[in-house]
């Protein structure tokens, strides 16, 4: 089982939107469900159209070319930290490819000329992703307080690893 990672294509925005709206994958991922097709499509088409940089870009991950998710970073609003995030479909669990693909990505980022912090966050239930972050040489560096679309906050993990 090989996992790789490819600029994002408009080709596959249908059947990644596809596996990010299911109930399962969304409970890990910030926002509403389901989730908005529109703003969905709409969101990475503009992030095609930039193409990549070490402010943002967004990969398909691959498993032996069948597609898996996404992987992706993007700078915050006066913030010289990249932050990464990433989805996968639920067949794709616990079998390493999230890991797998964050590393790939990480060294993307490399060759894209970043050097620096590189943050990372997931919800507090989200144990998985938390493993994925630290098999990829991530460290727990605190909280970071996340406001819910109902307004209750919560705090969930925050990671670091430096390039």
């Amino acid at each position: 089982m090989k996992t790789t990672i490819k600029l994002l294509d408009e080709r596959y925005l249908e059947l990644l939107y596809g596996i990010k709206n299911d109930v399962e994958v969304l409970k890990n991922i910030p926002g509403e469900y389901p989730l908005n097709h529109a703003s969905f499509i709409k969101q990475h088409k503009e992030i095609i159209k930039t193409g990549p940089s070490t402010d943002l870009a967004a990969y398909t991950i691959f498993v032996d070319n069948e597609i898996a998710g996404i992987t992706g970073h993007f700078k915050r609003e006066g913030k010289v930290d990249v932050e990464v995030g990433y989805f996968i479909g639920k067949d794709w669990w616990g079998k390493g490819v999230a890991t797998s693909a964050l590393v790939l990505h990480l060294q993307e980022l490399q060759n894209l000329g970043f050097s620096g912090k590189v943050v990372a966050g997931h919800a507090v239930e989200n144990i998985a992703s938390g493993r994925v972050l630290q098999k990829a040489g991530f460290i727990r560096d605190g909280e970071s307080e996340f406001i819910l679309p109902d307004g209750t906050t919560v705090m969930d993990p925050h990671w670091m690893i430096l390039l």
